[in-house]
């Protein structure tokens, strides 16, 4: 099993964070073999962010970038989406945040999440939107990422105060997945 993972945001929106604890959750908690990469713009928010995973159940990974992305976790609507062409083909889910992404010009899989409003209605920010989406990753495909494998790759990198509204937001992001397939 292998699977390739990619990111997409903007700077300020935990697009690195996300991408460090989906690593960390697999790794440690799932027992597999991962590469995680970061790509940042040099502007200090607002810029281009991208974090790669690459997750196998085969042995250590020889290449740790995203060659043919499986999933894509898109937060932000740019031009952007269309510099990873390469990595997008009919199979690949792009999970996007419908609020953020007006349009989607490639040929894929796509699954709307509406993270930032999930998060701002229920949480009272948008800030945790992030794990929103990586909660609708774990219920998208569990073989990856499980919701506890989550929840335990957080209790070690969130701070206690923020601790409680990120394993919050990953929950609302997994049950929202799973409400629209009963």
């Amino acid at each position: 099993m292998r699977y390739e993972i990619m990111i997409l945001g903007r700077g300020g929106q935990g697009v690195l964070l996300a991408g460090y604890i989906l690593g960390l959750a697999v790794a440690k908690y799932m027992g597999y073999y991962v590469t995680q990469t970061e790509y940042y713009g040099a502007e200090t928010r607002g810029g281009e962010t991208r974090s790669e995973v690459v997750v196998s159940d085969e042995g250590e990974i020889c290449y740790p970038k995203v060659r043919r992305a499986d999933i894509i976790i898109l937060m932000y609507d740019s031009g952007f989406i269309s510099n990873y062409k390469y990595a997008i083909t009919k199979s690949t889910l792009i999970i996007y945040d419908p609020i953020l992404v007006r349009r989607l010009n490639v040929e894929a899989k796509t699954l709307p999440v509406p993270a930032t409003r999930i998060a701002e209605e229920n949480l009272k920010s948008k800030l945790p939107a992030n794990m929103v989406m990586l909660g609708a990753l774990a219920s998208v495909n569990e073989r990856i990422v499980t919701l506890n494998a989550l929840k335990n790759a957080l209790s070690e990198v969130v701070k206690s105060t923020w601790l409680e509204l990120n394993i919050r937001a990953v929950e609302l992001g997994y049950k929202y997945v799973k409400s629209l397939t009963t």
